[in-house]
């Protein structure tokens, strides 16, 4: 089977990463090789994530694609087994079926495209943890042995066919001469070919000594020889093939022009110990070797070639493999000098007195000389030690000088820092004894030290930093109360979690975790009131009665809309409850998730003191869940509502007042104690002050707006009638006066007050919304009728603040219908998407006829605004979407795009914020902000996100691969 045929679809990569690689014309297996690292970082829409995919397909269909027939192993033909007989994932029976389903998913669904990955590969696979890869392991290999026999026939037989192309593809006859001088520079005599006796004394006799007399003989040549039967010939000619298909890749080689084929395996290996000598504890990979080779041997040795050599370097313990590098093993400096020759017993016994522990001035007690003394004796000892070792190894380096830089530069607790590094004190008193001395740098510093400390080293730093630190779903946590209730209230508190219960869950979680019990972290009886009062402050909950809370991404969201919609600035001298908003904008508590009056007041109070969101001095947030505004006067508020509707049931005025002022329906009677006076006969009833006929009629002729609030209605009577009396504005009169009036206005010219504010809102072909949104916010029926309009495409909003009418769009040969198609198309393209804007979705490739209105992209994601079908949300000059209904916030959208790219920078992040998505207010400071305790990592010196804390180390720890 051609794997360079292979279609980009069916290969297992990502769809981000196959959509990409489709759009740039990369199709086939054979495409992709046309690219590399540098080719692939100058495809749009391919983050660093992405690229290490592609680069990982290349890698492994490379092995395919550069295999040499004979040595084509026998995973490589259990590969093209499965790939031609088409075996699905779901052969493998035992797979749980979490692992099948991610495996599936995520375009693995044939064994060929990972029966050979490693752990570390499955894991890069979407969603496959190390269990999950594990499992997938042993399963694969359950298959493997139960279909051995029919993978090992399938094997032998294309085999065959390679080993026969193997020795008859070689061009013999046309490089005769090369041909020959190769053979020669290899030769094999006829006593080595194991050929039986009556064959060899044939072509003893007739003076073929060598494989080099023998090579171009055909069989015709061999019948030739005469005494031969076809049993002899036939050895002669497999012996002749047995030496081509051994020497098949050389020689094919040296025939292409690569003359260092010519050299032999001792060569490669006498030139490896020589750059070995030179490189210290440093690691070289196989390209990092081959190049070195090349320049000392001045040819290009191939990789094969290095690989076996380096194999057998390996086995005899002067190298050492480890993650994809080979380094120089140097023997250990408190071993090798028991059998050196230069130095005396009584040093010998001294030195191991130092290792095993000893004090200088124990041991100069024990040799009856002074600590300086002994701390001389062993330092002059040492140094003859290194001296026969230079002298007999040309070397100058122990096993313990590895961490010679680290003991020099860094500041740690040596004896505390032994264990967690994998090394003895032991180490230390050599390092101390051949005059290293102490480092004063920051041990944090040594993670990033790339340069100079290697990958595994890091690593074991790193868990020696973290020693009294917490792993915990991707991150490293400090072992501090405050820090691991912000994951438990993450994790178990999504709904209301009384404080009782989340102490609970608390003190489990840390049991889960197999934390050891601390008082410093548990909760405890001492701690559980201190710790309430805390967690009420906290900004990632929304605290309620009843000690009730949830978690709730404060920090994560932009409260721009809601804080528009609210208008808490056209407030005054008033006291209202949260519960009022909830009842008047149900469309904008759903879109942020708020749920009930109590979670709004605790969001309120914590979002407008200034710091996150524009501050309300004349707001105070009074017991849950009161708003008071300047200085009210409930009574007088009360008063007021009943003189304005009076006469009026105790039912209907129950519902006023609750309409008006939000307050809990169980709790209004006891705010009416200050008009009970005017309750008689199941009424509450007041002598309105009559308004004199005349008076009305002079009164009605200045009145010529359509709708009054009853304070304006006030101020113009009083303004034309100085001196009557306000009282005389009241909804007695003004109904005589033709008005319709509700507890807070008058309207007249219309049935209703809705009626009106829908004409207010259609009258314009296009217009400004914010001089009807500062005169009527603070009126529930404004902002029903207005939200009704937009759902249904009657106005639609095509810049900030600016609407324009259907009735134009109509005129323009655009209707409701079209708008819909237009969403339909949008759900469609959006298939797959985290998130996406307009923006985005047109930077992917995505157009309409819509697009021809020529209207900026915020107005086509207003049409989205009102589909039902989408959620989206206004922040940093755009409108960011989900196909489907789930609350989008600042920091989950950000947060996704970080784990999709893998590793993004900073500013890198900030520029696709704005290009793709239009972000055009996002800046850099803001987003560090949204993000801080998200679920990824972020490095304030590298100014770089990660997906997770892990993949940052790994990262520091990443280094070339063969």
């Amino acid at each position: 089977m051609d794997f360079k045929l292979l279609s980009i679809d069916d290969i297992g990569m990502s769809v981000r990463c196959t959509n990409a690689l489709h759009r740039i014309g990369v199709n086939t297996v054979a495409d992709m090789f046309e690219y590399n690292e540098d080719k692939l970082r100058s495809v749009r829409n391919l983050g660093e994530k992405s690229i290490a995919e592609i680069l990982e397909k290349i890698e492994y269909y490379s092995n395919f694609k550069g295999a040499s027939a004979e040595e084509t192993d026998d995973s490589d033909f259990t590969t093209e087994y499965f790939a031609f007989n088409k075996i699905k994932t779901e052969a493998l029976e035992l797979l749980s079926a979490k692992t099948y389903n991610r495996l599936v998913f995520g375009g693995y669904d044939t064994l060929d495209k990972f029966i050979f990955m490693s752990e570390g590969e499955l894991m890069r696979i979407d969603d496959i943890d190390e269990p999950s890869a594990k499992e997938i392991i042993r399963e694969c290999k359950r298959y493997l042995r139960a279909n051995e026999a029919e993978i090992k026939a399938f094997g032998e037989k294309k085999k065959l066919e390679t080993d026969k192309m193997s020795v008859y593809d070689i061009p013999y006859s046309d490089h005769r001469e090369r041909v020959l001088r190769y053979v020669r520079a290899n030769d094999v005599n006829v006593r080595e070919m194991g050929i039986s006796t009556r064959p060899l004394n044939r072509l003893i006799n007739a003076g073929c000594f060598n494989m080099s007399d023998i090579i171009f003989f055909t069989e015709g040549d061999v019948e030739k020889l005469g005494g031969l039967g076809i049993n002899s010939v036939n050895e002669i000619l497999n012996a002749i093939n047995k030496y081509r298909i051994n020497h098949n890749d050389r020689l094919s080689a040296y025939l292409d022009g690569d003359d260092s084929a010519l050299i032999e395996e001792e060569t490669i290996e006498n030139g490896i110990v020589d750059i070995y000598r030179s490189m210290g504890f440093s690691g070289l990979n196989l390209d990092e070797i081959s190049k070195r080779l090349e320049e000392l041997k001045g040819v290009e040795i191939s990789y094969d070639r290095i690989k076996k050599v380096l194999g057998k370097l390996v086995a005899e313990k002067f190298l050492e493999y480890v993650d994809y590098r080979c380094y120089k093993i140097y023997p250990e400096f408190k071993e090798y000098y028991k059998k050196c020759t230069s130095v005396s017993d009584r040093e010998k016994e001294m030195l191991e007195g130092r290792f095993s522990g000893m004090t200088l001035d124990e041991i100069g007690s024990r040799f009856s000389i002074t600590r300086e003394r002994t701390r001389q004796v062993l330092k002059k000892a040492c140094e003859k030690i290194k001296k026969e070792y230079s002298e007999k190894t040309r070397d100058d380096l122990f096993d313990e000088d590895y961490y010679r830089y680290l003991y020099e530069t860094y500041e740690f607790d040596h004896k505390d820092a032994s264990p967690w590094l994998g090394v003895t004190d032991a180490l230390w008193i050599y390092l101390e004894m051949t005059d290293s001395k102490k480092g004063k740098a920051d041990l944090n510093l040594a993670i990033k030290d790339t340069e100079n400390l290697e990958a595994g080293l890091r690593l074991r730093i790193k868990n020696y930093i973290n020693r009294n630190k917490l792993y915990i779903d991707g991150k490293w946590v400090e072992k501090k109360r405050a820090e691991l209730e912000i994951i438990v209230a993450k994790k178990y508190c999504a709904d209301d979690t009384t404080y009782t219960m989340f102490t609970d869950i608390f003190n489990g979680f840390l049991e889960k975790e197999d934390i050891p019990y601390d008082e410093s972290i548990y909760y405890t009886e001492g701690v559980i009131p201190t710790r309430r009062n805390r967690l009420q402050e906290n900004r990632y909950i929304l605290w309620k009665i009843g000690e009730k809370f949830r978690y709730y991404d404060i920090d994560g969201k932009d409260y721009t809309e809601l804080l528009e919609t609210l208008a808490l600035e056209n407030y005054d001298n008033i006291e209202i409850s949260t519960l009022k908003f909830i009842n008047d904008y149900p469309d904008i508590m759903a879109k942020y998730d708020i749920r009930d009056a109590y979670e709004l007041h605790n969001l309120l109070k914590k979002i407008t003191d200034g710091k996150h969101y524009a501050s309300y001095p004349k707001l105070t947030f009074s017991k849950m869940p009161s708003l008071r505004f300047g200085t009210p006067d409930r009574d007088s508020d009360i008063f007021d509502v009943m003189v304005d509707n009076a006469p009026v049931t105790m039912e209907k005025i129950c519902d006023i007042i609750y309409e008006k002022f939000g307050y809990d329906k169980r709790v209004i009677p006891t705010y009416m104690q200050c008009i009970m006076p005017y309750y008689y006969n199941g009424e509450f009833k007041i002598d309105y002050k009559c308004m004199p006929e005349e008076r009305r009629t002079e009164f009605k002729k200045v009145l010529t707006d359509d709708f009054y609030s009853f304070d304006k209605l006030k101020k113009i009577y009083a303004k034309e009638f100085p001196d009557a009396d306000t009282e005389e504005v009241n909804t007695y009169n003004l109904k005589l006066m033709g008005f319709i009036t509700n507890s807070s206005y008058a309207v007249q010219n219309y049935h209703t007050a809705n009626e009106y504010i829908i004409a207010q809102l259609t009258k314009d072909d296009t217009f400004d919304i914010t001089p009807l949104r500062n005169r009527f916010a603070d009126y529930g029926v404004y902002y029903q009728a207005f939200s009704d309009l937009k759902k249904n495409w009657d106005i639609i909003e095509y810049s900030a603040d600016k609407f324009i009418n259907i009735r134009k769009l109509n005129a323009s040969g655009v209707t409701k219908r079209d708008i819909a198609d237009f969403c339909d198309a949008v759900y469609e393209a959006a298939a797959g998407c985290d998130y996406f804007s307009i923006g985005s979705l047109r930077k992917n490739g995505f157009e309409h006829d819509m697009f021809d209105l020529g209207f900026e992209d915020f107005f086509y994601g207003s049409l989205l605004m009102s589909d039902e079908r989408f959620s989206g949300q206004k922040f940093w000059g755009t409108m960011v979407f989900r196909r489907d209904k789930s609350a989008i916030s600042t920091r989950s959208f950000v947060e996704t795009i970080i784990k999709n790219e893998y590793r993004i920078d900073l500013y890198e992040l900030e520029a696709f914020l704005k290009d793709e998505y239009g972000c055009v207010n996002v800046n850099a400071q803001d987003i560090v902000y949204k993000l801080s305790n998200a679920d990824i990592f972020y490095d304030k010196e590298l100014q770089i996100f990660y997906a997770d804390q892990e993949l940052y180390y790994r990262e520091i720890d990443e280094i070339g691969g063969w």
